[in-house]
This record gives structure tokens, C-alpha cells and sequence, in this order.
């Protein structure tokens, strides 16, 4: 029987989320780093693996980068819309 892949699972290299986003996987390595907001689970090589859901917060702080917010404030918004009860 196939198993549900769920959203939070950690299956995505920093590679593939690079290419799927357009953006380079040291920008990836940034972000993590200065805003703590979308942080990756690591495989037992210490690689970075992101969820489908850590992909969309992803897209949502590109969203708000092309619409004029810094990478801060795009991160900033994002945290706050994650803290949000839904």
C-alpha cells in the first residue's frame, strides 16, 4: 500500500528548491541563517532537505520580495503569518 506523502516531510534538496524557485542555493543558505524562519531538516550526511510546506513559505517571501519588501521584511510578514492560528 503507498503511504500519503505529507506536506511537512522533509524531501527536497537545496538544489531542487533552488531550481523550482529560481534563486541560488547560497541565497537559501542566507535566509536560513540571518532570519531563522524557514529552516530545513538535515539527512544523516548533514544535508539540507525542505518540506513541500517550507517550499511555499519559500514562494510566499519571494512574493513578497517582487512586491517590494525587503528579504527582511518579506521573512518578517512570513513569520507572523505562520504564527497566525488558522
Amino acid at each position: 500500500m503507498a503511504r500519503a506523502c505529507s506536506a511537512s516531510r522533509p524531501v527536497y534538496s537545496i538544489g531542487a528548491v533552488a531550481r523550482m524557485l529560481g534563486v541560488e542555493p547560497a541565497t537559501l543558505r542566507a535566509w536560513e541563517e540571518r532570519y531563522r524562519v524557514v529552516v530545513p531538516a538535515r539527512s544523516r550526511g548533514s544535508h539540507r532537505l525542505f518540506s513541500r510546506d517550507q517550499v511555499e513559505h519559500l514562494r510566499f517571501v519571494l512574493r513578497a520580495m517582487a512586491d517590494g519588501s525587503s528579504a527582511a521584511d518579506a521573512h518578517r510578514l512570513l513569520a507572523e503569518e505562520l504564527r497566525e492560528p488558522s
